[in-house]
């Protein structure tokens, strides 16, 4: 398996109220170093997408991957939505890419096992990380053969949903909520930190 993944991380963050939660403080490091980190620990072909460089989080997220062997990437359409920037990368990739894993960055209790564990469930159909409930979350894994429709989704945050919705994806239960929990706001943080300390 050719593994390639991409870490789409131009957002604003808007409902962080002026922080940026993908360089917030986990276990000493940035959320976004950290999950490069993450990444990196599964292949070394990791590209982060960030921000242009004259967002105001651009100059901060560059620098939270200091030091990371990562790829790092502008895409024009990623001000879109995530749509945007998957459609963009795909057709980045080389011919021998075989899959494709999207690892949204601020899940913040993901940890490298359980990514391990939805990487080694891919195969030709596309691969998602859920709750253990079943409540589809992230990373997810296109297979190659889905690049081309993923390279022709809309833009939008709805664009790679259209995709699995026309190809389910094999849904694979994480422990507690590391699929889906993601910290949008800064009472998120605080009760996320406080629960953390408990």
């Amino acid at each position: 398996m050719n593994l390639h993944i991409l870490i789409p991380a131009a957002g604003s963050s808007l409902r962080m109220r002026g922080r940026d939660k993908l360089v917030e403080d986990v276990l000493g490091e940035p959320l976004l170093g950290r999950q490069a980190r993450t990444a990196l620990s599964l292949t070394p072909d990791v590209t982060v997408a960030l921000p242009a460089f004259e967002h105001p989080f651009s100059g901060c997220r560059t620098a939270a991957l200091s030091g990371l062997n990562v790829e790092t990437a502008r895409y024009a359409a990623s001000a879109e939505g995530l749509g945007g920037t998957v459609s963009s990368h795909v057709t980045t990739l080389p011919e021998d890419a075989t899959h494709l894993m999207v690892f949204l960055p601020d899940l913040v209790e993901l940890t490298p096992e359980d990514v391990e564990t939805v990487v080694v469930q891919a195969g030709a159909t596309p691969v998602r990380a859920a709750s253990k409930d079943h409540a589809p979350g992230h990373p997810v894994i296109f297979p190659a053969s889905l690049f081309p429709e993923l390279a022709a989704c809309s833009l939008g945050d709805d664009g790679p949903r259209q995709v699995l919705k026309a190809h389910p994806p094999l849904l694979v239960p994480l422990a507690n909520d590391h699929a889906i929990r993601d910290l949008d706001t800064p009472e998120d943080w605080a009760a996320w930190r406080a629960a953390q300390s408990d």
